[in-house]
């Protein structure tokens, strides 16, 4: 694609790493922090767009464990002043065809609906970015990130729809673990695994008296949707299907998403 004059899209150094920060840092300190803490571990799949030399964006991308070519994009920010210029959408048409050149089959990317009491609603124009750039709302999850902030996920298809293979996972599903979701208030992610013995629910409701305590909102959880067995388990401990990412793990198979309100 062509770049707005005196521009470059480049691989992020860690030269770039403060003033990427501080672009990030401008729109959202929570970003920042969690940023600063991923550009420590890495810089791979992370980009700058530079003006004269000068770093006015920041975005890259993230491969998805477990899935079959599915990404997701990361902090995808613009020097405030240059808002509403063209530089944004060059930003993300740049990561969305350097994905298509790593045989990308799908990426996704959160946003949110976030209220500001002098700002407005601060991540409007992202949200209509994405959508400008081919993206489609596929997941919504309210009171995600605080009360009356919702996590808004979007979905892309890069490569054509491939072959499915209809073959049941009979694994059991066993909880493993809770922990608070990054950049949230409140909000919990309960881990499992499949196992070969019986699942277990029965261990849900310490775990949830225990989120309780620690002024805990929501949990969510999500499995893929070839887990036999998932949804049964997930409504026995009183979840409920909150919606789900289409062709997230591969063609053909979903990723379920299940919330419990506590509060």
């Amino acid at each position: 694609m062509n770049l707005p004059s005196g521009t470059e899209f480049r691989a992020m150094s860690q030269a770039d790493v403060r003033a990427a920060l501080a672009i990030i840092h401008d729109h959202d300190e929570d970003d920042a922090a969690w940023a600063q803490q991923t550009y420590q571990q890495s810089l791979a799949g992370q980009f700058v767009l530079t003006k004269q030399g000068k770093v006015i964006g920041v975005s890259g991308a993230t491969p998805l464990d477990g899935t079959d070519r599915s990404w997701s994009i990361s902090w995808t920010y613009l020097d405030t002043d240059l808002i509403g210029q063209g530089f944004g959408r060059a930003l993300l048409d740049s990561v969305l065809n350097w994905l298509k050149g790593q045989g990308t089959r799908k990426v996704f990317v959160n946003t949110s609906n976030y209220i500001d009491e002098q700002d407005g609603d601060v991540y409007r124009d992202a949200r209509e970015a994405y959508r400008a750039a081919g993206f489609a709302e596929e997941l919504r999850h309210d009171h995600y990130y605080d009360r009356n902030e919702s996590m808004i996920c979007f979905g892309m298809r890069l490569a054509a729809q491939g072959a499915f293979e209809d073959e049941a996972n009979l694994g059991r599903i066993q909880l493993q673990d809770i922990d608070e979701i990054p950049e949230c208030d409140g909000a919990y992610w309960l881990a499992w695994e499949l196992r070969a013995d019986e699942t277990d629910a029965e261990g849900f409701q310490m775990i949830a008296d225990q989120v309780k305590q620690w002024e805990g909102r929501v949990i969510f959880m999500a499995f893929p949707s070839d887990v036999v067995n998932a949804d049964e388990f997930a409504r026995k401990m009183r979840f409920r299907e909150a919606g789900r990412l289409t062709d997230y793990y591969a063609d053909g198979v979903d990723e379920v998403h299940y919330r419990y309100d506590l509060m």
